[in-house]
C-alpha cells in the first residue's frame, strides 16, 4: 500500500512539475508579447504627436490660402489701375510737352502761361515716375505673392502626405499592413 501512495504522490508531483513547466513557457510568451506592446505603445504615442503636428500644420495652413488669393487679387488689381496711371501719365506728359511748345509761341503774348506749363510738366513726370515706381512694385508682389502661394500649396500639400501616412500608419497597427501603399 506504501508503494501504491509513493507511485501516485510520484504521479502527481510529476503532474505539478509538467503544469508549473507549461506555466512557466507561457509566462515567457507572455512576457515577450508584453515587451512588442510595449514598443507598439511607443509608436502609438509618436504617431499621435505626428497626427496632431500634421494637423496643426494643415489648420494654420488653410487660413493663408484664402488670404494669399485675397491678396493676389487686390495685387493684380492695383497692378491694373497702377498701369492706367502709368498711360494717363505719359498722355499727360506729351500734352504737356505739347502744351509747352504751343507755349512757346503764346509766350510772346502771355509770359506767365509758360511758368505755369514748366509746373504741369514736373507734375506729370513725377506722377509718371511714381506711377511706373507703383508698376515695378506691384509686380515685385504679385511675384511675392505667387511664391507664397505655392509654399502655402506645398505646405497644405504637405500637411496632406503627413496626416494620410499618419492614418496608413494607424491602420497598419490595427489591422493588415498592406491597407495602405
Amino acid at each position: 500500500m506504501v508503494i501504491v501512495v509513493v507511485l501516485a504522490t510520484v504521479f502527481m508531483l510529476q503532474r505539478t512539475l509538467n503544469n508549473a513547466r507549461a506555466i512557466n513557457t507561457q509566462a515567457a510568451s507572455i512576457a515577450e508579447s508584453g515587451r512588442g506592446i510595449n514598443l507598439a505603445t511607443d509608436s502609438i504615442i509618436q504617431l499621435d504627436r505626428t497626427i496632431d503636428h500634421a494637423l496643426s500644420i494643415l489648420a494654420t495652413a488653410q487660413p493663408l490660402q484664402g488670404q494669399l488669393v485675397e491678396v493676389i487679387a487686390l495685387a493684380s488689381a492695383i497692378d491694373a489701375k497702377a498701369g492706367s496711371i502709368n498711360g494717363s501719365a505719359v498722355a499727360i506728359n506729351r500734352s504737356a510737352q505739347t502744351i509747352n511748345g504751343s507755349g512757346e509761341s503764346i509766350n510772346s503774348s502771355a509770359g506767365g502761361i509758360e511758368d505755369q506749363l514748366g509746373q504741369v510738366v514736373g507734375i506729370a513726370e513725377s506722377i509718371r515716375q511714381g506711377a511706373g515706381q507703383i508698376d515695378i512694385n506691384v509686380d515685385g508682389t504679385i511675384l511675392l505673392a505667387t511664391v507664397i502661394r505655392a509654399d502655402t500649396q506645398n505646405i497644405a500639400a504637405q500637411a496632406a502626405i503627413a496626416a494620410r501616412n499618419a492614418a496608413c500608419a494607424d491602420r497598419g497597427l490595427l489591422g493588415p499592413a498592406n491597407d495602405c501603399t
